[in-house]
């Protein structure tokens, strides 16, 4: 009995070790997804605008269009006061677009995130269930165990009738069915603690579900709103657009389709002008780069690789600030988007090249010599949020002879071709195959290539394996519009060669080739596959 009970407590002391053990060595399943997860769900906050809103112009009247005819002085201030007004209106609108571009963006982490913890949330369930019913298994087989210790282990009055053999043969059945006993509630410890430590993952793994669900909810909220208002500020900037030209001709003496074209011309040199601006950015900050290794700042990205074919030395990239923005009066941001949706005809191809290393590989602009012909891959079923808008007929780009990578002629074929596809249209989150927001559009051109993009904007910047100045730009190179000196991207597209780019720009214009100075607020880096 002694022997009995001295096991009995080794037993004990067994089993909360075994619990205590079995707590801390379970794999942590819902802690171990958190980092990804939680660097996710942040990125739905990297791309919030700050920048004060742009507000409606004012439109003169016509009598004091009229009137103003009459002084020099007077019709000078007054053309500039409406050409003012023409880019304040494009600059309000661009500004709305950017806002939902960005609010798509952090939609799409946030479902992203969303996933992951619905995943996490269904494997740490169904393990948490199978380990408590293993749990309720081993505290069955313990019990059976203790009964049959019980039977072994009982003396009495017949124990005296014995003889001494006997008698210790009998102690050593029931000392070793202590033993078992004592490995039985070890293990029977070991299983609850692992369905205790389960369960209390399983609880943790779904409150972080229902959170992430409300975020994605609230982002989707944020995008409603924010199309809604890029919509809106679209229709009125075609219609003040339309009523301050009219105004310009009758100061001018010229006809509608002549002050058109004089006001598309002055955006067509803006847009080039700012393009330029964001060049010679990139330039200095290569030159810089070479010059100082280590930089100070944080890298905007991880430092890129170097592509096999190259021979120039990898750098990191350092946080890379926006291009200036120029005042309305003179350059608009970056690439400015004309209401109007015609298919470009200038192609300006960035010009200056850098003085020192550069930062990744330079390559000259290649000249396009041949036409693509398409080979898309994807056919999963579109899942569009809104009704296809008209766009432009896109002018198809040759493809050009030298890119970034055998591949990217691939890519670009499978771009221009969709560009050109009936049917096909923007939407907000859309994976195609006929519906695309732009990230949804790059990922499926570079998968029709065999290469894999995340599936945001940002990430696709982050990924990439090189980063390149605007100046050194080949096919199949990734340009990105952000607004916050590259913390975060809102928009991207694939460069063609010639100074094009294709991409899904936004409900009204669709999926097109357009040139690059049309891409707004351009990074002045590239990412390179």
């Amino acid at each position: 009995m002694n022997t009995r009970r001295t096991v009995g407590v080794t037993a004990v002391v067994a089993a909360v070790a075994a619990t205590a053990l079995a707590a801390a060595s379970l794999p942590a399943v819902f802690e171990a997804s958190s980092d990804t997860v939680q660097a996710n769900l942040q990125r739905t906050d990297q791309s919030t605008q700050t920048e004060a809103d742009i507000s409606r112009p004012e439109i003169p009247a016509r009598q004091d269009v009229v009137a103003a005819k009459e002084k020099p002085a007077a019709k000078n201030s007054m053309g500039e006061r409406l050409q003012a007004s023409i880019r304040q209106s494009a600059d309000r609108a661009r500004q709305a677009e950017a806002r939902a571009q960005q609010a798509n963006e952090g939609l799409r982490a946030a479902n992203e995130a969303l996933a992951e913890r619905n995943e996490t949330a269904d494997s740490t369930r169904h393990r948490a269930e199978a380990a408590t019913e293993v749990a309720a298994k081993a505290q069955d087989e313990s019990g059976t165990v203790a009964a049959d210790m019980y039977r072994g282990g009982r003396s009495g009055a017949a124990d005296v009738l014995l003889g001494e053999d006997d008698v210790l043969a009998r102690q050593a059945t029931a000392d070793k069915v202590a033993a078992d006993k004592a490995l039985a509630a070890e293990e029977t410890a070991r299983r609850a603690a692992e369905a205790e430590e389960l369960a209390r993952q399983a609880e943790a793994a779904k409150t972080a579900q229902a959170e992430a669900t409300a975020r994605a909810e609230e982002q989707q909220r944020r995008l409603d709103e924010a199309a809604r208002i890029a919509e809106e500020a679209a229709r009125q900037n075609e219609a003040d657009r339309e009523q301050l030209i009219t105004l310009l001709a009758d100061l001018e003496d010229l006809t509608v389709a002549e002050a058109t074209a004089s006001v598309e011309a002055m955006e067509q040199s803006e847009r080039d002008s700012a393009l330029q601006q964001a060049v010679a950015a990139s330039e200095r900050q290569a030159e810089e780069t070479a010059a100082a290794p280590t930089p100070s700042a944080e890298p905007a990205a991880p430092s890129a690789s170097t592509d096999p074919a190259s021979t120039a030395p990898a750098t990191s990239v350092p946080v890379i600030p926006a291009a200036p923005a120029p005042t309305p009066s003179a350059t608009p941001s970056a690439s400015a988007t004309p209401s109007a949706s015609p298919t470009p005809s200038s192609t300006p191809t960035p010009s200056a090249t850098p003085t020192a290393a550069p930062t990744r590989t330079a390559t000259a602009t290649p000249t396009p010599t041949s036409t693509p012909t398409p080979t898309p891959t994807r056919t999963a079923a579109p899942a569009p949020t809104q009704t296809a808008s008209p766009k432009p007929t896109p002018t198809t780009t040759p493809k050009p002879t030298q890119t970034s990578g055998p591949w990217a002629s691939t890519a670009i074929d499978w771009a221009i071709n969709k560009a050109n596809e009936s049917g096909s249209y923007y939407t907000w989150g859309g994976n195609g195959p006929k519906g695309y927001d732009c990230s949804g559009f790059t990922r499926d051109a570079f998968e029709a290539a065999g290469k894999y993009l995340p599936r945001t904007s940002t990430q696709q910047y982050r990924a990439a394996k090189q980063y390149v100045p605007l100046s050194q730009l080949q096919p199949g190179d990734l340009v990105f519009s952000t607004s916050n000196g590259g913390s975060s991207m809102y928009h991207v597209a694939i460069y063609i060669g010639n100074g094009q780019v294709v991409h899904a720009r936004n409900p009204s214009v669709g999926i097109s080739v357009t040139p690059l100075s049309w891409v707004n607020n351009i990074h002045p880096y590239a990412g390179r596959y």
